[in-house]
């Protein structure tokens, strides 16, 4: 799962690391004056009220011990002894307290000289004033360099962040192809985006080539097989025209016509697939279930039995669907290719729907860490143990699906192995409904 962090963009990241570095250490310069001054206020009331007591003592001048007190600069000065002490400041430790009293606060500063203790208590009002007056600057400070590093955060955050979504807008323009002219590193500086924007440029340029190579072989080799399987195909029907031949013959002949027109399917499919989507403007013609369904039991049976597996065709929908039927066995026979791959005691079979198609098998199931490259090309389970085929066949499966705008998906069964669903009603030639 990932974290709330990682969900923020990256400009939103980079405001809450500067807002919070700043919040940070102007709150630890705040507190550090708020203890700072609380400490010398501390120590400077103490000195004075000690040099006040060791003053008088010394001079041997009488202390105020009445309520009404002494003008002691701003404040009044309140002196106790130890006969005369209020119940109150009886408690207080030796040295330098606070005292409220009457909603007002007091220094206490109990000191004991010779064989008498001493207790002076000095109202605090006008240091609690200047005090306070001081601590709301500093809070109202705190939060301005808040604010002002949050606003210099976004400004800083667009600065740095602009270039980066010009080029990924750039980069999604390019991919999608809306504008294929466009050159990245144009207008960027030579910084780290500017690097990044020339290497995409030329990955970019290298995908093109790629891909146009890929398209040129397919279609290349797609057309060149055209006229061997056309030879094929018409010494099929002159050996047929013939005649006399026995059983043995003509099932050999049916298999070589089977494979020439599946051949020929597929080569027109690869052809298909070196469009982004299919749409010739016309409307599809209907399969016969029928004829695909025996066409499949022809073609696999004599293999699965001799696996000594079970092997089942079930229709459960309309005779006929609109399907093309070089197509539909196109993806059938991959994941039927794939299902007795990896088989290897139990069931194969195949279930035909209305507006979707299943495969499944009791084979080896498919494990966690293949599960992410299922479709990729030339890539094989790792726990089957077995190393047939190239690894193309479900890629090819998944790709005609998309072209054709159906939806292929995968599970693995309660009792083992893994079913593949054709769903055929999202794409376009929805599934026949009527019953």
């Amino acid at each position: 799962m990932k974290s709330r962090w990682s969900k923020l963009s990256i400009s939103n990241r980079l405001i809450f690391s500067l807002v919070s570095l700043v919040a940070i250490i102007s709150g630890i310069f705040a507190l550090s004056i708020y203890v700072s001054v609380h400490v010398v206020e501390n120590t400077l009331i103490t000195r004075e009220m000690n040099l006040y007591l060791r003053t008088s003592l010394a001079k041997e001048r009488p202390l105020i011990d009445n309520v009404s007190g002494v003008d002691y600069g701003q404040s009044e000065l309140e002196v106790y002894t130890s006969a005369n002490v209020p119940p109150s400041l009886g408690q207080f430790p030796y040295g330098l307290s606070e005292l409220e009293r009457s909603d007002r606060d007091y220094y206490v500063y109990k000191k004991q000289r010779s064989a008498e203790v001493y207790y002076l208590v000095m109202d605090q009002g006008n240091f609690e004033d200047v005090e306070s007056l001081f601590y709301y600057i500093i809070y109202a400070l705190y939060l301005g360099c808040v604010l002002l590093s949050w606003m210099i955060a976004r400004w800083l955050s667009a600065s740095i962040i602009r270039p980066i979504s010009k080029l990924d807008k750039a980069v999604s323009e390019k991919m999608r192809g809306q504008d294929s002219s466009i050159v990245l590193h144009e207008g960027n500086a030579n910084d780290e985006v500017g690097r990044l924007a020339r290497s995409f440029d030329s990955l970019i340029t290298q995908y093109d080539e790629s891909l146009a190579r890929e398209q040129l072989f397919n279609a290349d080799v797609s057309h060149e097989l055209k006229t061997p399987l056309m030879v094929i195909a018409t010494s099929v029907e002159m050996l047929e025209e013939v005649g006399g031949l026995s059983a043995y013959q003509e099932a050999k002949l049916r298999t070589i016509r089977d494979a020439c027109a599946e051949v020929d399917d597929l080569s027109s499919t690869f052809l298909l697939l070196l469009k982004h989507n299919y749409d010739d403007g016309t409307e599809p013609i209907e399969t016969d279930l029928e004829t695909v369904i025996d066409q499949l039991d022809y073609k696999w049976r004599p293999l699965v039995e001799t696996k000594e597996l079970k092997f089942s065709l079930e229709n459960h929908c309309s005779i006929t669907q609109k399907v093309p039927e070089g197509t539909t066995m196109i993806v059938l026979n991959n994941l039927l290719k794939n299902a007795l791959n990896y088989t290897l005691q139990g069931e194969v079979r195949i279930d035909f729907y209305n507006d979707y198609w299943v495969v499944s098998d009791s084979g080896v199931g498919i494990s966690e860490i293949d599960q992410g490259q299922l479709y990729h090309a030339f890539r094989q389970a790792n726990n089957s143990g077995r190393s047939e085929g190239f690894g193309l066949g479900l890629s090819i499966a998944r790709r005609v699906c998309d072209l054709y705008g159906w939806r292929l998906d995968y599970q693995s069964n309660t009792l083992g192995g893994t079913s593949f669903t054709v769903s055929l009603s999202e794409g376009n030639f929805p599934g026949n409904d009527s019953a």
